[in-house]
């Protein structure tokens, strides 16, 4: 695949303020989930209302930004993000230091390959 970063490094380029965290997931409260990192803002650059899920955004108004993130972002194929790598070891360490991250969840548009 060749897009993909450690989780040390995820986490010291968002501990500077580097970059946004999207998390990408497959079941609304189950599943797998995937984290991807970039580089770009993406709460200043999208041109759509970003999914909250804190607020309960509806989906219909963030079906188009969903759309545009994955595009743009999570597409396996052409995504300008990088997968974050996460060893088994470091899961629940990382997964309490994500918590104080801002981040933006997005449900998968892949059909296959989780």
């Amino acid at each position: 695949m060749g897009r993909t970063t450690s989780s040390d490094d995820c986490i010291q380029a968002l501990d500077g303020g580097k970059g946004t965290l999207i998390r990408e997931w497959k079941g609304r409260f189950v599943g797998p989930t995937r984290y991807w990192w970039t580089e770009d803002d993406l709460f200043a650059k999208s041109p759509f209302p970003i999914a909250d899920r804190a607020t309960r955004t509806p989906v219909a108004k963030t079906s188009r930004f969903t759309q545009w993130c994955f595009d743009e972002y999570i597409n396996v194929s052409n995504g300008k993000a990088m997968l974050v790598v996460i060893p088994k070891q470091q899961r629940k360490i990382l997964r309490e230091k994500l918590k104080q991250v801002t981040k933006i969840e997005v449900r998968t548009l892949m059909r296959e390959g989780w």
